[in-house]
């Protein structure tokens, strides 16, 4: 039986293996940082994207920090925005996009969005580089889809990059649902399988009675 799942449009659908997708950019740089788009996976209802960013030299807060959306740091009053965020944008060809502005939430969404959604999911940072993951809900709409970012702090200005949204909604079409009943009997068949080989439990497919295959007979 396929198991209930809550509804969570700020997530990748956990059991579904997104399609990758063959698409990897330089999306902006300066002579003090570059930002790089990679690792595209298309799923039924969005598609997730690395953004990897280096950079020369450091700063005192959390790298993370950067990628945050509005959040207050330490010793700020409010949230706003400020010259160390990195700010990220996509746009699809019908002129809806979203952005990584807003304040990160957690709470689930009942339904799906009536606008397109940026969020970060996951991430990590070392001292010259950042690397996080986004979310993007829905799927973009055919035509152009415009990758946009502006880093003021390392000397990046806005930039826009453009590619074709096609190869997303292709792949969306490949994206394989782990929970459907021919992917879990194709799982259930190898772990018995695998159960019997080192635990000696019966194999779905018992052999014939007699002498098995490497056995001596005089």
């Amino acid at each position: 039986m396929r198991p209930e799942l809550t509804p969570d449009w700020r997530r990748p659908p956990e059991p579904v293996l997104g399609a990758p997708v063959a698409i990897r950019f330089l999306l902006a740089r300066s002579t003090k940082a570059a930002v790089k788009i990679q690792h595209v996976a298309a799923y039924p209802s969005g598609f997730v994207f690395q953004l990897d960013a280096v950079y020369l030299g450091g700063w005192g807060r959390d790298p993370m920090f950067a990628l945050g959306g509005w959040r207050r740091g330490q010793g700020e009053i409010e949230h706003r925005l400020s010259r160390e965020h990195l700010q990220l944008s996509v746009q699809f060809a019908d002129g809806s996009y979203a952005d990584n502005l807003g304040e990160e939430s957690y709470i689930p969404l009942p339904q799906a969005p009536s606008t397109p959604i940026l969020e970060r999911f996951e991430g990590e940072a070392h001292e010259r580089s950042v690397h996080a993951s986004f979310w993007v809900c829905p799927l973009p709409s055919p035509g152009d889809l415009v990758f946009q970012c502006e880093w003021p702090r390392f000397g990046i200005p806005l930039t826009r990059h453009r590619i074709d949204a096609g190869p997303i909604l292709d792949a969306a079409t490949r994206a394989t649902d782990e929970w459907s009943s021919a992917s879990l009997l194709v799982r259930t068949l190898r772990r018995v399988r695998r159960q019997d080989r080192w635990g000696g439990q019966r194999d779905l497919n018992p052999r014939p009675p007699g002498p098995q295959p490497g056995t001596l007979t005089s």
